[in-house]
């Protein structure tokens, strides 16, 4: 894996998750977790898309798994879509 698939660099358009969220709740509390790493800049939900997504922009580089472990004791799980977006 690349550094690319490996880390969210800084950017306004952040990298899509699939996040096992089943409501404005379950979002609430993702995103309360998410914003409390000093990395995390923005967290966005797509309700749209079958399993629902989420963007998370950042205004520092941040492993992937670091994301990932925060949620874990939550009972979420955020798995990155890749870079083709497939």
């Amino acid at each position: 894996m690349g550094f690319l698939e490996k880390n969210l660099i800084p950017g306004i358009h952040g990298m899509v998750f699939t996040i096992n969220t089943k409501n404005e709740k379950d979002r609430a509390k993702v995103k309360k977790v998410l914003l409390k790493m000093p990395e995390i800049a923005d967290v966005i939900f797509n309700t749209e898309a079958y399993p629902e997504e989420m963007t998370v922009s950042t205004n520092k580089v941040i492993a992937v798994e670091k994301l990932q472990k925060a949620l874990i004791p939550y009972s979420f799980h955020a798995l990155r879509k890749t870079l083709t977006g497939y």
